[in-house]
């Protein structure tokens, strides 16, 4: 059937004025046998697809979807396929605070990571990994997917900020969930070393937890997961005290650790600014940790000094 996705304009503000370009790529990877075309009518913006019924689930869940219409010679007629979300949407974009990854951003991360396992890992037996969570993003895009998730954040602010906006939208949306902060292999203590949050809605759940990204091994244990999924901080936090705002020195002992966790037919998915460290730098880290590069480049500029990109490996 012909088809008409609209480009929402959230995706101007994730991908600025490559948004266009980013939202090709990812129906492009997601939709492999799809042919489109672009159109602006008016001011409204589309992708122009032929595809079978069967796609438009996969279709509704692109990053950049305001809404999907049916083309009927001139007409758009608006097609009642709404994405199947575990979670009210205010939990991943309700909360705002400096140095939030783009909401957006993190859903194509997990997007095209998903496509990238899918022939390897059923989805349903997914497990996801941000070794550098923030305050959370990623985990809740995997709670609103149904995915079960963790992650390792060396800020101990970000758990007390995590708890109070979980606590703050399950009030609101009158959520059913359990709530559990702890320690993790330390005393309890006032400057939250350690801290542990483990989260669950809808049959799905995650852990955070206060610790340095290379420490999976120590905090995980022998868990493996099927996928990883971080935006690497632009120069503020995970690499201040090495004297440099490149956190390459800082990946070349991370990724190996990652990949050492990473099921067979898994994928890591890097979001980065290329500039600091260069692509074929991080590529090279990838390589030589064993993992297979996947054709896949997203690069938007969102500032003068920084051009985001995505990478994506794979572990055969």
């Amino acid at each position: 059937m012909n088809v008409a996705i609209q480009i929402s304009p959230q995706s101007k503000s994730a991908y600025f004025q490559s948004y266009i370009d980013v939202a090709q790529k990812e129906l492009a990877y997601l939709c492999k046998d799809v042919s489109f075309e672009y159109a602006c009518i008016g001011t409204l913006e589309f992708l122009f697809a032929d595809v079978e019924e069967d796609k438009l689930w996969e279709l509704v869940h692109l990053s950049f979807v305001q809404g999907l219409y049916a083309q009927e010679g001139r007409f758009l007629i608006p097609l009642e396929v709404l994405p199947k979300f575990s979670l009210h949407e205010d939990f991943v974009f309700g909360s705002k605070y400096r140095g939030k990854t783009n909401e957006t951003l993190t859903q194509l991360l997990l997007n095209v990571g998903l496509a990238t396992i899918r022939n390897d890992i059923p989805e349903s037996d997914t497990v996801l990994l941000d070794p550098m969570c923030g305050r959370g993003t990623s985990l809740l895009w995997a709670l609103r997917y149904g995915i079960d998730s963790f992650g390792l954040e060396i800020d101990p602010k970000a758990m007390d900020d995590i708890q109070r906006h979980l606590k703050k939208w399950t009030k609101i949306h009158r959520q059913k969930h359990s709530f559990r902060q702890s320690f993790l292999g330390v005393k309890p203590n006032k400057k939250k070393q350690g801290v542990c949050i483990d989260f669950q809605a809808e049959q799905t759940a995650f852990k955070a937890v206060h610790g340095d990204c290379r420490s999976i091994r120590k905090v995980f244990k022998e868990r493996t997961f099927s996928l990883i999924v971080t935006d690497i901080p632009y120069g503020i936090q995970h690499h201040v005290g090495q004297g440099t705002r490149n956190p390459l020195n800082l990946l070349r002992e991370s990724i190996p650790v990652w990949g050492d966790s990473l099921q067979k037919g898994g994928a890591m998915v890097i979001a980065f600014n290329r500039n600091i460290p260069k692509r074929n730098a991080l590529l090279d880290v990838c390589i030589a940790s064993g993992l297979d590069i996947v054709d896949f480049s997203i690069p938007h500029r969102m500032s003068e000094s920084i051009v985001r990109d995505v990478m994506i490996c794979k572990k055969g």
